[in-house]
């Protein structure tokens, strides 16, 4: 399968970026693939597409805004971040 859309930031600040991460919905923790780190500051919009895998018994994926592993005990993130044209095929 292959996931595509475009994303774009405003005043994105963090030191652990959103990402998006496609995760069978049947296998607790079964992280299929993610996409590269959203933008971070301003700027326009830029397209994302990343392909994945299922196994045999998915039957249903997540598709999720998750932020990145942060190495910081503590880790804001300020901003704003938008998604759009998302195409699941």
């Amino acid at each position: 399968y292959q996931l595509s859309f475009d994303a774009r930031a405003r005043n994105l600040v963090t030191a652990a970026p959103p990402v998006i991460v496609v995760m069978d919905a049947n296998a607790q923790n079964a992280r299929l693939a993610q996409s590269d780190p959203l933008p971070q500051g301003a700027g326009d919009w830029r397209k994302f597409s990343f392909s994945f895998v299922t196994a045999e018994t998915t039957r249903a994926v997540m598709i999720t805004l998750e932020r990145q592993a942060c190495t910081m005990n503590i880790c804001p993130i300020f901003g704003q971040t938008w998604l759009d044209n998302i195409i699941f095929q």
